[in-house]
Order: structure tokens, then sequence, then C-alpha cells
């Protein structure tokens, strides 16, 4: 994150990228390539937590632990 924090300068300048397979490419401004990877994971903590409730697990939350965070000691 730090590497792409120095690197992208103009967050609304479109970058171009090519898939290194499949060949397609899209246009994405800086600020997205920053910010999907965060929103993408949020969304996968939201189903594993909906998930763990559905299973009859204790919701996160009651035990005062917010999964929105990470822990700095990590």
């Amino acid at each position: 994150m730090e590497e792409a924090l120095q690197t992208f300068n103009q967050l609304d300048q479109i970058y171009e990228w090519t898939h290194p397979v499949r060949g397609w490419k899209a246009r994405v401004s800086q600020r997205w390539l920053l910010l999907h990877p965060i929103t993408h994971e949020f969304h996968h903590k939201g189903q594993i937590t909906a998930l763990g409730r559905v299973l009859g697990h204790p919701a996160v939350l009651s035990s005062g632990v917010d999964t929105d965070l990470v822990n700095p000691e990590f």
C-alpha cells in the first residue's frame, strides 16, 4: 500500500491495464486501483461474518471486537 501511495500521485488519472493472459484491457483511475482491493476485502469479511452467524456462531460485535479494524499489533 505504501508503494502504491508513493507511485500514484494523480488519483483521478486514468490507467490502462492489460490482462496478462487474456489480453483484454481495462481503463481505471489510480483511485479505483487503491480502493477496489480494500472494499473487496471488506465484502468478503462481511460474507464470512454472515456465514458464521447463520451457522450459529455468536455475533462478533457482542464480544466487543470490531471486525472492520485491523489489530495494530499485527
